[in-house]
C-alpha cells in the first residue's frame, strides 16, 4: 500500500528567493516540502517530473514525485520510511524501502501502486529503472548470513538476472540500466588483503560482461576506485575515478571523471583545478555528462557536452550545488543549500 500526500505551492521562483538570473541562457528553479528536515533530488525524466525523498520532524523519510507544472506529491510504502532512487519517462519511480528484514526494492506506478521488485535476497535496493521498466541494483541474502552485494537487473514481467561476478570480486552492484537492458555498475574488490577498491563493469542484455578501470594510481597508498553513475542507449558509461587514501582517516586524494564510449575508449576529465574534489551523476542519450566539484568556495554543478565542452554554474546565492540528473533536453535536477542555512532545496537548471 502506497500512502501519499500532495503539497501544493510548494515551488520557490528565483524572485521568491531574492536572486537574479543571470543573462545568460539557463536560468533557474527551485522548490522544496515544506516542513522538510532533510531533502534530495534523485533523477529527472524526459518530461521534467523529478523523484526524489525527504524527511520531516517526525523522521520517516518519505519518496516524493514533483510534476512538470511543480505539484510535489509525497508517497511512503506501508507507512514505512522510502526512499526514491529513479524515475521512467513514463512516471514509474523506483526505489527502496525499510522493514523489519532491512531494505526491499519497490516500484510505484504514476498511478500509486506499489509493486515490490522480487529478488532470492532478504535484503533489496533499486538504483535505476529504464523506460521498458527494468530495474537494477542490488541484493543480499543476509538471512544466510551472507553479506556480499550482488548486482541485478529484474524485467517488468518476472526475468531476473544476477551480475555474473568473476573471479576476484567480492560484491557487484548495479547502479546503471539503458533502455536496451544494459546494466552497469561496480564490483567490489578486496585490495591489499583487507581494503575495498571498485571496478567498473557493463554488461549487456546478452549476458556479455566487461570490467574495466578507469585510471591508474600513483601513491603507493593509493586505492584506485572506478565509480559508475550512468549509462546511455548508446552504451557510454560516466562516473569518477578516485584516489583514496588509507588505512587511517582514509580520504579521496584526487579525482577525475570520465566518459567510457560502449566501444571501450575511456577519457578522462578534470572540472575546477587540480585540487578539486568531483563527483559525476549521470550521462543522457546526447551525450551530457553532469555532476559537481567542490573547493574552498563550495561545490559548484558541471554539464560536460559529448565534445568535451564544460559548463559551470551555480544556483544564485547558494553555496552548495549538487547536480543529481540530467535529462536528454538538457535540464539540469538536483539539490542545494545556502550558505549559513541546513536547509536543502531542490532545484532545475533550463539550459
Amino acid at each position: 500500500m502506497s500512502n501519499s500526500f500532495t503539497f501544493r505551492g510548494a515551488l520557490l521562483s528565483a524572485a521568491l528567493l531574492g536572486t537574479a538570473l543571470p543573462a545568460a541562457a539557463e536560468s533557474f528553479v527551485t522548490f522544496q516540502v515544506p516542513g522538510a528536515v532533510s531533502f534530495s533530488v534523485a533523477k529527472i525524466n524526459s518530461s521534467g517530473v523529478v523523484a526524489g525523498s525527504y524527511t520531516l520532524s517526525d523522521g520517516l523519510s518519505r519518496g516524493f514525485v514533483r510534476s512538470a507544472s511543480g505539484e510535489i506529491t509525497g508517497f511512503d510504502v506501508n507507512g514505512l520510511s522510502t526512499t526514491s532512487m529513479s524515475i521512467s519517462d513514463d512516471g514509474t519511480v523506483a526505489g527502496h524501502y525499510t522493514d523489519g528484514g532491512g531494505l526491499k526494492a519497490f516500484t510505484r506506478s504514476p498511478a500509486g501502486v506499489i509493486t515490490p521488485v522480487v529478488t532470492p535476497g532478504s535484503f533489496s535496493v533499486a538504483y535505476a529503472i529504464n523506460n521498458v521498466g527494468s530495474t537494477s541494483g542490488f541484493y543480499r541474502n543476509e538471512q544466510n548470513d551472507d553479506f556480499a552485494n550482488r548486482g541485478f537487473v529484474a524485467t517488468a514481467n518476472g526475468g531476473f538476472t544476477s551480475i555474473s561476478m568473476p573471479a576476484g570480486m567480492s560484491g557487484s552492484v548495479a547502479s546503471a540500466l539503458n533502455d536496451g537492458g544494459d546494466s552497469a555498475g561496480n564490483f567490489e574488490v578486496l585490495y591489499l588483503n583487507t581494503l575495498l577498491k571498485y571496478v567498473g563493469f557493463v554488461q549487456t542484455a546478452s549476458g556479455a560482461l566487461t570490467s574495466f578501470e578507469a585510471g591508474t594510481v600513483s601513491d603507493p597508498a593509493g586505492i584506485p576506485q572506478t565509480e559508475v553513475a550512468g549509462l546511455n542507449n548508446a552504451g557510454t558509461a560516466a562516473g569518477v575515478f578516485r584516489t583514496v587514501v588509507c588505512p587511517f582517516n582514509c580520504a579521496t586524494k584526487s579525482s577525475q571523471g570520465y566518459v567510457r564510449s560502449a566501444g571501450g575508449q575511456i577519457t578522462l576529465f578534470k572540472v575546477g583545478g587540480t585540487r578539486s574534489l568531483m563527483n559525476v551523476a549521470g550521462i543522457n542519450n546526447a551525450g551530457q555528462t553532469v555532476g559537481d566539484y567542490t573547493t574552498t568556495r563550495g561545490a559548484s554543478g558541471f554539464v560536460r557536452a559529448a565534445d568535451g565542452v564544460v559548463t559551470t554554474f551555480k544556483v544564485p546565492k547558494m553555496l552548495y550545488t549538487s547536480p543529481s540528473s540530467i535529462n536528454d533536453q538538457g535540464v539540469v535536477a538536483g539539490t542545494c543549500l545556502k550558505s549559513g542555512s541546513s536547509t536543502y532545496l531542490g532545484f532545475l537548471r533550463l539550459p
